[in-house]
């Protein structure tokens, strides 16, 4: 592990801890190329996996060129997903999203997908939003294949599995569906207002009734709104 300074300099944009361990993984935007036609920065990354008992952490990659979007780790402890893109400066638009699945273990990047947004079920499953072709897939790290892939809406920058791994829900910017995983039928389709179109954090609740969202937004009067919307799982 490295010096606690040297953790110390890293702003986390993402955190996810692994569960059973006292390990924790931390997203890092080292350099951005936001700000407009005047920044000519290229993005970078760093992962940083993260002892709590003893307060250190190394490096899993560490200037890593893109814009972090995702991370997510498998419910054994096994796996983290990373999803990031590389923006054009001649452009501007994101190009070449991927997903990498990263092996704690072996420390290395086992597999690699199209894709930006991914999350994990509790058997391992991963579920990718590919953005740029407006698909959702269902992979398997373990032998690094597509068990499925389904059209989904333009803009899917959210997804949350059930506990059981059967439903998988998605937000865009205009609408929230819930998915079968195993088929890829859409059972439910909810119409999102255009104010709706900021939200944060969202998942199951843990018995799967509920889809739970934290959204943020500036109304039309310049007032920031922050609020939690509560939705019933109609596919029971």
């Amino acid at each position: 592990p490295e010096a606690k300074d040297y953790c110390d300099e890293y702003y986390a944009r993402l955190i996810v801890a692994i569960p059973g361990t006292d390990l924790v993984i931390t997203g890092h935007q080292d350099t951005s190329s936001e700000g407009g036609k005047f920044n000519n920065n290229d993005d970078t990354f760093t992962l940083l996996l993260w002892n709590k008992s003893t307060n250190t952490c190394k490096s899993i990659k560490k200037g890593a060129r893109g814009n972090l979007w995702s991370l997510s780790v498998s419910p054994d402890g096994r796996y983290i997903s990373y999803g990031y893109a590389i923006r054009n400066l001649h452009t501007w638009l994101w190009q070449q999203p991927t997903v990498k699945v990263y092996d704690i273990k072996q420390e290395w990047d086992k597999c690699s997908f199209k894709g930006l947004i991914a999350s994990f079920n509790r058997i391992n499953q991963l579920a990718i939003s590919d953005i740029a072709d407006s698909t959702i897939m269902i992979a398997s790290p373990d032998n690094c294949t597509t068990q499925l892939k389904f059209d989904a809406p333009i803009g899917c920058w959210t997804l949350s599995f059930n506990l059981s791994g059967d439903l998988l829900a998605s937000v865009s910017e205009s609408n929230l569906i819930l998915w079968e995983t195993y088929t890829g039928e859409k059972l439910h389709e909810y119409n999102l207002n255009s104010s709706t179109n900021n939200i944060s954090l969202f998942g199951f609740s843990p018995d799967g009734r509920f889809l739970i969202a934290s959204r943020e937004y500036i109304d039309e009067n310049g007032k920031y709104i922050s609020s939690i919307i509560l939705w019933g799982n109609s596919s029971e």
